[in-house]
């Protein structure tokens, strides 16, 4: 059998993982079954990940990478259209609903199980090499920095939102709050259709969000 490229192997493992991840949950996808799937052993996983949980916070920070990116270049081009962090902010919040409507799975998977502090890479783990707890945290913290930089722009250039005692800290989480309660809310939906509660849709979440900021000028 000839050698196997080590990053060759890595995306095979990673692709694996996500698919069985999103599909079974973490605790029901055993790694013998990611190994098969990958065409490798289960010693070739742990070979490049050192265990289990470390392919877990790998596969958090690959999924955190994508969004970023998506929602930099969406970013970027609605800069070019209007630069106001109000107009951004909406950008970003397009985006990630965007993200989450093209794979469901995925942010349901980051959603439901991100809120621990081992995966979020902030402590670290058994078996964890400390370089993927690193990046874990550096890709959160970069979708996180992102609409709270956003946030504080918009009250610095929007001072009735202080008048009104909004702080900076508190737009940052109404926002996040926002792009959460909808992801959860269309998961849900989806989950329980005898409910008869219509879902939103993005237009509407987002004319939701252009209110409260706007509504101040």
């Amino acid at each position: 059998m000839p050698a196997e490229n080590g990053s060759d192997l890595s995306q095979r493992i990673m692709r694996a993982a996500e698919q069985l991840f999103f599909a079974n949950g973490y605790a029901n996808t055993p790694l013998r079954t990611i190994a098969n799937e990958a065409g490798t052993s289960e010693s070739g996983v742990l070979r490049l990940y050192n265990s289990k949980n470390g392919l877990l916070r790998a596969v958090y920070a690959d999924c955190w990478g994508q969004i970023n990116d998506y929602v930099d270049a969406e970013m970027t081009a609605a800069a070019e259209i209007d630069s106001d962090p109000r107009n951004l902010l909406l950008a970003v919040m397009r985006a990630v609903l965007e993200v989450y409507q093209s794979d469901p799975k995925m942010m349901h998977f980051i959603n439901s199980q991100f809120g621990s502090r081992d995966t979020a890479g902030l402590v670290p783990g058994d078996g964890v090499d400390p370089t993927v707890d690193l990046q874990v945290r550096k890709e959160y913290r970069r979708y996180l920095e992102r609409i709270h930089d956003l946030a504080g722009a918009v009250a610095i250039n929007q001072p009735a939102l202080a008048k009104s005692g909004v702080s900076k800290a508190a737009l940052g989480h109404i926002v996040t709050s926002i792009i959460y309660g909808i992801q959860a809310s269309w998961w849900m939906a989806g989950q329980e259709q005898t409910v008869g509660v219509r879902g939103v849709t993005m237009d509407e979440a987002l004319a939701g969000l252009r209110f409260f900021l706007y509504q101040t000028t």
